[in-house]
């Protein structure tokens, strides 16, 4: 690695191993990573190579304390069957970006752990029988074939699904045009919403496939930076924008 100097002192930094510990979701991990240490000052600085080193060492840490297979655990076993990124990510029905995420360092979920297993390690005790996720894949399975059999996938674009998510939307919307029904809806009204609500998912699922974007871990990350930016005891009861605490 290149030599660094202090920014604070300019004293020659030296390269070290050091243990840190951080807490991630909750969870207090510990773990080794290298920096650049000043022997005048004590400053401690990084490159952006140690940055990545220490961020993917800390989600392992956090990966093995939870139970999880880690990022070098998950590359091993997927090149030791023989397995590419894109047949893993194919045979997982997710974007081949999140194998890539989870292999350097992103946390997948529980359930992605579980399908992550059963496909690398053949663990049947990881089947999630009713799982909400699993469900999700064996919709998009069945909307890809039914997309195939007709050959839309050439109408698929991104552009024509995102437009079609915001139209089904709108179509939802009309149901209140005019209306007092606030928060009461009648049973033959939801059956219609029903339907506005599966277009919607239908087209939200396929926009997601196209771009190899994975719903549901997005979720996942939306909801743990909402959660940053509206902690519960400074927001709860209330619907103001998160600038104005």
């Amino acid at each position: 690695m290149n030599e660094m100097c202090c920014p604070k002192c300019a004293s020659r930094m030296e390269l070290k191993e050091l243990h840190k510990r951080t807490t991630i979701k909750g969870v207090d991990v510990a773990y080794p990573c290298r920096a650049y240490v000043c022997p005048g000052c004590g400053l401690e600085a990084g490159t952006v190579r140690t940055a990545g080193d220490a961020q993917r060492a800390a989600a392992d840490a956090y990966r093995a304390k939870a139970g999880l297979l880690t990022g070098r655990e998950i590359k091993s076993l997927r090149e030791a069957q023989g397995v590419s990124q894109r047949e893993l990510a194919e045979d997982l029905q997710v974007g081949i970006a999140s194998i890539k995420r989870w292999e350097t360092g992103a946390v997948q979920s529980e359930s992605k752990d579980k399908l992550l297993r059963l496909r690398l390690l053949g663990d049947e005790s990881s089947t999630c029988t009713g799982d909400r996720e699993s469900g999700l894949h064996d919709l998009l399975d069945k909307l890809i074939k039914f997309r195939d059999e007709r050959d839309w996938a050439q109408f698929q674009t991104p552009k024509n699904l995102a437009v079609s998510v915001s139209l089904e939307a709108a179509e939802l919307l009309e149901h209140f045009q005019w209306s007092t029904e606030d928060r009461d809806i009648p049973p033959d009204k939801r059956e219609a919403m029903a339907e506005e609500v599966a277009d919607i998912l239908i087209y939200l699922l396929l926009f997601a496939h196209r771009l190899g974007i994975d719903p549901v871990q997005a979720a996942q990350d939306k909801i743990e930076k909402n959660a940053q930016k509206y902690p519960a005891d400074l927001v709860r009861g209330k619907s103001d924008k998160y600038t104005t605490y």
